[in-house]
């Protein structure tokens, strides 16, 4: 409660002996809100700074932490590289962090992306050349800076992981290491568009709404005098949804070859630190690259797709003491252990809670090793009755099960931030989906690593996918959903065209777990021709018949890890929260409608951010998202998505001239037998006056998906 209550306290006025209990260091930290970086054509980007005091020899420069010791010499430099708008979205998160690490004797610069926040110029896309090019000359920019020692890190979860591994893929001379969480090494394979050549249903459209409403936010006035015609400018060259773009690339071409260092591991031969998480979206590759890259370490907790010192759910650990001791070693130089640490550190979770929409903690132990599997591999082969088992018995006829639109209903968010937004228990679509049993396990059974499923199977379509979905059914008969694959089957013909009742021998490989099966319990797998929303329906009703399988899970023996001897710091310590008034309280529901009488289901995820005010930049911030998908019967050409995005900021809140600038996006994605059918809308105002409106109306044609 003690280190609460400094939390509580505004960072300047905390005394030397709090900063110490905050695990500060002993620089104090200076800040520079706003400042640019003018690249070779001109664009500018819009950086804010964090260092030891005095070590910029700016007069923009203020005195954010007072109470330490003077910045005399030259600094390594952190960058995170990002299109969230500095000045307000990332400031609260930025408060808690980058001060602290400053005060260790860094400089830290958090840069808004060309075409986002404050910066200059357009952004069409995700991860195109132009970021990375952008990224490149800003990080030489910092070498040549007085203040810089010349060495530069990396440093971002999810869009600033990505964009770190990419360009430690350019290789730039300044560039040391890089800490990349919840990323991915393969863009169409582990990311939020495509799976197993499948369209993520809960994804793809709804990152592209999010990202239509972020690019269309004007930039803050009382940084660019110019605001309305950079706004304007802004939707009139890059207003439109990126779902089409994402949609015409159905396989792993050169759009996503694009940025994904899998192409060639051997060209990011600087140190890595990737970290994932077992209820995030990204965590098969960062298991994956501590095998494939020259020079990567990993840690996976039980985490969500937030900071390991705050993510849900816990335990958590001391995320900057972790960064600080791997910026020393590899930044600095200073000999700290880091290169002695494990190669991979883990998180085994004890199998005892309940299936249900949230876990705040879970209870297990800390792993250590240099695999990113299980050395051991337990197979099961799928037999009569619906059980799996150990021996060679197999499945004397086959087994038929037909698409329903109820199979994934019970499906989480691809994407979790520690909201209650985890699948659901699967008793309630199971029965919609073929199922195999274990019998009671007589040990425990410590699983790590990718599940595979080998199946034997022939479809009556010429399009078609497999689901596959492996739980653990609890002792009052609850079943957990420990992980899921997906295969479109198409992918093994050249041309894309099943041949009807022709048998297919395909694996299904689905994410890693660390995961403790107790003893007494069983295993389930479910298997279907598809799990809407999980992903998009294939365009005819298929009826999918499996002759025999496998499913094989690598696993692990236990060993006895003390936390401490693998993580600096168990605790989290950082800073203390800025100072941000919430006017309306955020809110996150997600509920399922089930139509007696229309037999439409449907599921609704709404996410009210509430209403923020900035005192610092006097703005207001007011988001509300929404996304529905929606099926009727088991028709799969009924399948809808629908995503709306309003973010109303109002400027000059708090004075006689307040700025008030909407943004509302509302994206439709249907399809029919031949294409997907895409509907996105575009309003934007001004003090209440149409500003930029626009409606786009596309098709995609469907090839083999």
């Amino acid at each position: 409660s003690l280190l609460q209550e400094k939390m509580d306290k505004p960072l300047s006025d905390l005394s030397r002996a709090e900063l110490d209990t905050l695990g500060f260091g002993p620089f104090g930290v200076d800040e520079v809100t706003h400042c640019y970086c003018t690249l070779p054509d001109g664009c500018k980007l819009a950086l804010r700074v964090w260092a030891p005091r005095g070590a910029l020899g700016s007069k923009d420069a203020w005195h954010l932490v007072a109470d330490g010791v003077e910045g005399t010499e030259k600094y390594p430099t952190v960058l995170e590289y990002l299109p969230y708008r500095k000045s307000d979205y990332t400031a609260e998160r930025d408060h808690r962090r980058h001060p602290w690490l400053a005060s260790h004797g860094y400089v830290i610069i958090r840069a808004d992306m060309r075409g986002a926040g404050d910066s200059d110029g357009v952004y069409y896309d995700e991860y195109l050349k132009q970021e990375q090019d952008d990224c490149v000359h800003l990080i030489d920019w910092i070498a040549a800076q007085p203040w810089s020692s010349g060495k530069v890190g990396m440093y971002g979860k999810s869009w600033g992981g990505f964009n770190g591994l990419q360009v430690a893929f350019r290789q730039p001379p300044a560039l040391a290491a890089i800490i990349t969480l919840y990323s991915t090494d393969n863009r169409f394979e582990d990311d939020i568009h495509w799976k197993g050549g499948c369209v993520l249903g809960g994804g793809m459209l709804s990152w592209a709404a999010t990202m239509f409403c972020w690019d269309a936010r004007p930039p803050q006035p009382q940084y660019n005098p110019d605001w309305k015609e950079v706004w304007q400018n802004r939707l009139e060259k890059a207003g439109e949804c990126v779902v089409k773009t994402w949609l015409e690339h159905q396989t792993y071409d050169d759009y996503w070859k694009h940025g994904s260092v899998v192409e060639d591991t051997s060209k990011v031969d600087i140190p890595v630190l990737a970290i994932g998480g077992w209820h995030d979206g990204y965590t098969n590759c960062a298991l994956r690259m501590a095998q494939t890259l020259p020079k990567c370490q990993t840690i996976v907790g039980p985490w969500s797709h937030n900071w390991p010192d705050e993510a849900i759910p816990g335990p958590n650990i001391g995320f900057m003491d972790e960064c600080l001791q791997y910026w020393d070693q590899h930044l600095k130089g200073v000999d700290r252990g880091y290169d002695s640490k494990p190669k991979v550190r883990w998180y085994l979770c004890n199998g005892i809670l309940p299936p249900g929409p949230s876990v705040t903690s879970w209870p297990g132990q800390w792993q250590a090793g240099d695999r990113s599997e299980g050395s051991d591999n337990l197979v099961l082969t799928l037999s009569d009755s619906h059980k799996m088992e150990q021996d060679s018995s197999k499945m004397s006829e086959p087994v038929s099960i037909a698409f329903s639109g109820n199979a994934g209903l019970m499906c989480g968010e691809w994407l979790s931030f520690g909201a209650p937004d985890l699948p659901g228990d699967q008793r309630v679509s199971s029965q919609f989906q073929a199922c195999w049993y274990s019998g009671p396990l007589k040990t425990d059974l410590h699983i790590f690593g990718q599940p595979v499923i080998t199946l034997e199977c022939e479809v009556d379509t010429e399009t078609a996918q497999i689901y596959c979905g492996l739980c653990h059914v609890l002792p009052d008969g609850g079943s957990r959903l420990l992980t899921y694959g997906l295969l479109n089957l198409n992918g093994i013909e050249p041309a894309r065209k099943l041949t009807k009742g022709k048998v297919y021998t395909v694996k299904v490989m689905l994410d890693t777990i660390g995961y403790t099966v107790p003893a007494g319990t069983s295993l389930q797998l479910l298997v279907s021709p598809g799990s809407f929303p999980t992903s998009w329906p294939s365009p005819l009703p298929t009826r999918l018949a499996i002759r025999s399988g496998t499913l094989a899970l690598p696993s692990t023996a236990v060993e006895k890890v003390e936390e401490g001897d693998i993580f600096v710091e168990t605790q989290p310590r950082l800073g203390p929260s800025k100072s941000v008034d919430y006017l309306r309280t955020p809110v996150f529901q997600r509920n399922l409608t089930y139509g007696l009488s229309d037999n439409v289901r449907c599921i609704t995820t709404k996410s009210d951010d509430g209403c923020k005010y900035y005192s610092d930049v006097d703005t207001e911030m007011d988001e509300v998202n929404e996304d529905r998908y929606s099926i009727t019967g088991d028709d799969p050409t009924s399948a809808v998505a629908f995503s709306s995005r309003s973010c109303t900021i109002t400027y000059q809140a708090h004075t006689a001239n307040p700025i008030k600038t909407e943004t509302i996006t509302s994206s439709w994605m249907k399809s029919d037998e031949k294409k997907f059918i895409l509907t996105n809308t575009l309003v934007t105002r001004l003090d209440g006056v149409d500003f930029f409106t626009k409606t786009w109306q596309e098709t995609v044609p469907r090839n083999g998906i």
